[in-house]
C-alpha cells in the first residue's frame, strides 16, 4: 500500500493517491494507525514524516530554502529579513513576502496581505528580477521526470511578471524539453533541502542566466504530470 499524507485539503493529493491505487491520509495519528494495519509506504506531499518519500527534511518556511539554496551555491534569488522594512505595495527593487506564500498570493492584492493592527506583515523580501520566461522541472530520485514552460492561459489577462495560476498563467509541457542546464539546477536545488522530488520553478533573467525561484513539495498535478509523478513513485517503492 502506498500512503500519500497531506494534511491540507489538496485535489493534486487525492488524484495522487487515486492514481496510484494508494491512499490519501489526512492526520498523523490515522497514518500511524493504518501503517500499524497494513505496512506501506509513505509520500509526503508538502508533510514531514521520517522514512517517507521527501519526509526525512524538516518543513521549512520558503525564505529558510531561498538561504539553504544560495548556501549550496545554487543560482537563486537574493532573499533577506525585513530590517529595515521596505515600503508597500510591490513596486521597486525589493518585494515583500510571506514564509509560507502558495501561488504568488502575497504579492497579487494588497487587499489580500496579511495585516496587524492596520500594518502590513511583511516576513522576508526578495530581490526582484526580471525574468524573460519561467520554467517548472518536475525531478525525482535523481532524474527529470517532467518539465514545461510557463505561459498565459487562455482566456484570462496574466499577470506580466507574477507566473502563477491565480496570475493567469499555466505550464505547458507537450513539445517541451528541458535543457541540461535546467535539470542541473533541479538536481542542485533538490539535493541542497534534503529532497528526494521537488517541482523546481527555475526563472530565465534577461541576460539569460537560470536562476531557482523556489521548490515546491506539493506541486499542482494534472494529466501527464500526475502519470510521470505515479511512475517514479512505484519506481521508488519497488527499488526501496
Amino acid at each position: 500500500m502506498i500512503y500519500v499524507f497531506r494534511r491540507s485539503p489538496s485535489e493534486s493529493a487525492k488524484a495522487l493517491a487515486a492514481a496510484l491505487g494508494g491512499r490519501r491520509v489526512r492526520t498523523l495519528s490515522r497514518l500511524v494507525r493504518l501503517l500499524d494495519r497494513e505496512p506501506g509506504k509513505v509520500v509526503c506531499w508538502g508533510e514531514h514524516f521520517p522514512g517517507g518519500l521527501n519526509g526525512d527534511a524538516p518543513l521549512r518556511s520558503k525564505f529558510t530554502d531561498a538561504v539553504l539554496l544560495k548556501d549550496a551555491k545554487v543560482p537563486t534569488i537574493e532573499a533577506v529579513l525585513p530590517y529595515p522594512p521596505l515600503p508597500y505595495p510591490l513596486e521597486g527593487e525589493w518585494l515583500c513576502r510571506w514564509f509560507n506564500h502558495v501561488g504568488g498570493n502575497d504579492l497579487l492584492s494588497a487587499e489580500r496581505a496579511k495585516k496587524h493592527d492596520g500594518h502590513i506583515i511583511v516576513e522576508y523580501q526578495v530581490k526582484k528580477e526580471n525574468l524573460l520566461k519561467e520554467y517548472r522541472v518536475h525531478y525525482m530520485n535523481g532524474r527529470s521526470i517532467r518539465a514545461g514552460v510557463k505561459v498565459p492561459r487562455e482566456g484570462v489577462a496574466p499577470h506580466p511578471w507574477i507566473r502563477s495560476f491565480d496570475g493567469g498563467w499555466k505550464v505547458v509541457y507537450d513539445g517541451f524539453h528541458s535543457t541540461p542546464v535546467m535539470r542541473r539546477r533541479a538536481q542542485k536545488a533538490v539535493e541542497a533541502l534534503g529532497l528526494q522530488f521537488g517541482a523546481v520553478d527555475i526563472g530565465e533573467t534577461s541576460d539569460g542566466k537560470l536562476i531557482v525561484l523556489e521548490v515546491n513539495r506539493a506541486a499542482g498535478l494534472e494529466g501527464g504530470t500526475i502519470t510521470a509523478y505515479v511512475e517514479a513513485i512505484k519506481e521508488w517503492a519497488h527499488e526501496d
